[in-house]
């Protein structure tokens, strides 16, 4: 069963996460979806059962691959984070254009989930355009995930992959399913320079 991450104020209660080896074991507490939530009318709860995550068996003796999510919503960073770290990935989190660029620089990532709109509309399009332009960076895989389309109601994703527009490697919508995102996330790493731009 597949669940999207859920709108602002909604919580993961007690989630259920197999291990590589297939053991279930419970994440105790809340996890906060995206953001505060605005009203009680918003104060809902989601149940998530991971997949089993047989592809990973064995990652523990594995260098782990390091991805950078720069995203002004923390809440919404940490959820991600969950998701990724629970599929064997390890994370970082920016929550600026500005931070992101510096924790590219220092930790190198071996891949970029991009929010669009944070101190600006736009500071995700232009960091795209920073990242693909830079000789050092080009080769660093992409993933917008982004609420744009649906606060602005400019459709966007179409342009993904003009690499003077919008030079990402994947765009998706949010919120998004736990099972899209680490199937793009997976493929973005295991084919970076494959071509075709992954759209969801």
């Amino acid at each position: 069963m597949s669940l999207r991450l859920a709108p602002k104020g909604a919580v993961a209660e007690n989630c259920l996460v197999e291990s590589c080896t297939g053991g279930v074991r419970s994440v105790c507490g809340k996890i906060p979806i995206s953001g505060k939530a605005s009203s009680p009318d918003h104060q809902s709860s989601v149940r998530w059962r991971w997949p089993r995550l047989n592809a990973l068996d064995g990652f523990d003796n594995m260098e782990k691959q390091r991805i950078l999510i720069v995203d002004d919503d923390v809440d919404l960073s940490d959820s991600l984070r969950v998701i990724l770290e629970h599929a064997g990935y390890d994370t970082l989190a920016a929550a600026s254009r500005t931070k992101g660029m510096e924790k590219i620089r220092t930790e190198q990532p071996d891949l970029i989930i991009l929010d669009v709109m944070m101190e600006t509309w736009q500071d995700g399009f232009e960091m795209s355009r920073d990242l693909k332009w830079d000789p050092e960076f080009k080769d660093t895989p992409i993933l917008m995930l982004t609420s744009i389309g649906e606060l602005t109601g400019i459709e966007v994703k179409s342009s993904a992959g003009d690499s003077v527009w919008l030079p990402v490697d994947a765009f998706l919508d949010k919120p998004v399913a736990p099972d899209t995102l680490l199937a793009t996330v997976r493929a973005l790493l295991q084919s970076p320079k494959a071509g075709a731009v992954l759209r969801g």
